[in-house]
């Protein structure tokens, strides 16, 4: 009698899975289809993202045909994102067509890998799989992003596949295989963000015996002088809080550098948890990504769980860093905190009793919902992007007439900062007449501007100094 109430129970369980990911899918399915084929980028991160993808896939290299300066980074020449997105929109295009809805057919094939590989992990329950899947899909940050020509469904693939080898290392199978495959895919996500390598403190709770603690420390300290490494040969130079803080200890100010660091700490405390916005999805995001952390550092310290302690030292590393080093309002916050979450599914899932996982998935299926009108915002403002419009193919023609007279690779500043949600940036041509590549100083920031061969000015806009 108690075997068949546990099965039914257990049927029940599915159904509900089933029931919510079919909503789910039915929503998703109606965003989709509001997409149009003009869509295009709108933010100028996504210019950058769109534009220098497009211009390694015509002209086979890394240097970037957008940057802030002229001069790029180190290694490469890229932009402040990297060189790593344009690559791997490379990648991507050798083996498909390359259209405007690239990047978006990417970021749900992301998705749907994480949720594949999910599916294969044997010692999780069909119904664990199945709101593991409901809790990615729900929520709202992938909802928003996944639309948009942003890279953060990387970011989030990285975390559900780290939140899959730290569960084979802590929960199963605890070898040296799955540490490597860990520091692997950390190292490569780096060159997406840097950050990934401060992810390296979660093998530290592995270490059964001072010498483990030795290397795994080393370890996650090697990781930290790379993450500072890659961010200074990989990625171009822009102005932000942590560079001034690198000003202040050039010119011997630690007295200055110390005041600074406090007072931003604090500043950013304020901003986190401030509610001023009243964006009711906006607000809960920052406190769930807060709170998952809290959750894991409680459980730590009451059961001495070796898993808890891995997640909450990763947790209080990132925001830390947020904290300390970066801007925690204006969407940062969102966007560099959200995969923790992601990260965290796999174990809220396992690690919650039954009745309370109904709870956590109506609260998050609320949020979807109240977040699909701004969802539907987002996609119908990338639809309104015509590129074939009278006044754009008029620009375009302009534009075209530069990459005729040109015959060798040239710089050109434009003199001007582009709108978002303008057409601007489109029209210009990748490369010459002869093929050779055409770069671009984008002057989004106050930086020093680097050798350019031409300028093109636009009259009625306020040029730069």
């Amino acid at each position: 009698m108690k075997i068949n109430i546990v099965k039914n129970l257990l049927f029940i369980d599915i159904a509900l899975g089933l029931i919510v990911l079919y909503l789910i899918f039915f929503n998703y399915s109606h965003l989709i289809l509001l997409i149009s084929d003009n869509y295009l980028p709108v933010w100028s991160d996504e210019y950058f993202y769109f534009i220098n993808a497009d211009s390694y896939i015509q002209n086979n290299t890394l240097q970037a045909a957008l940057t802030y300066s002229g001069k790029g980074s180190v290694i490469f020449s890229s932009d402040a994102h990297g060189f790593a997105y344009s690559l791997l929109h490379g990648i991507v295009a050798y083996f498909f067509d390359w259209t405007n809805l690239s990047f978006i057919y990417l970021n749900f094939a992301l998705i749907v890998v994480a949720i594949l590989l999910i599916s294969f992990l044997k010692p999780l329950t069909i119904s664990q799989k199945i709101w593991i899947s409901c809790l990615i899909l729900l929520y709202p940050f992938f909802q928003l992003y996944g639309f948009t020509y942003m890279q953060e469904s990387i970011h989030v693939f990285i975390a559900i596949v780290l939140s899959i080898l730290l569960y084979k290392l802590y929960e199963k199978e605890e070898n040296s295989l799955y540490v490597w495959l860990f520091i692997g895919v950390i190292f490569i996500g780096s060159f997406f963000r840097s950050l990934w390598f401060f992810w390296l403190i979660g093998l530290i709770p592995l270490a059964d015996s001072k010498r483990e603690y030795k290397k795994y420390g080393i370890i996650f300290f090697l990781g930290v002088l790379l993450s500072f490494l890659f961010t200074k040969m990989f990625t171009e130079s822009i102005p932000n809080y942590f560079s001034s803080l690198l000003v202040l200890l050039e010119n011997g100010d630690v007295w200055g550098f110390l005041v600074s660091l406090v007072t931003h700490f604090f500043e950013n405390i304020k901003f986190y948890f401030s509610i001023k916005n009243f964006n009711s999805v906006y607000d809960t995001i920052k406190y769930i990504n807060i709170g998952v952390v809290f959750y894991f550092v409680f459980d730590a310290i009451k059961n001495k769980n070796r898993l808890s302690k891995a997640i909450s030292l990763i947790g209080a590393v990132n925001f830390l860093l947020l904290f300390f080093l970066y801007d925690a309002f204006g969407g940062r916050e969102i966007r560099t905190m959200s995969p923790l979450f992601y990260f965290s599914i796999i174990f809220i899932v396992t690690g919650v009793k039954n009745y309370l996982r109904y709870p956590i998935i109506a609260s998050v299926f609320v949020l979807f919902v109240l977040n699909l009108d701004t969802t539907k915002e987002w996609i119908l403002e990338r639809n309104r992007i015509n590129l074939n419009s009278s006044q754009n193919l008029h620009r375009k023609a302009a534009f075209d007439q530069i990459a005729k007279e040109l015959k060798e690779s040239s710089t050109i500043l434009l003199n001007y900062t582009p709108r978002d949600y303008s057409l601007d940036l489109f029209g210009l041509p990748l490369k010459t007449s002869n093929g050779a590549p055409i770069r671009y100083i984008v002057p989004y920031y106050q930086v020093e501007i680097g050798d350019y061969d031409y300028h093109i000015i636009r009259p009625n806009r306020a040029g730069i100094n």
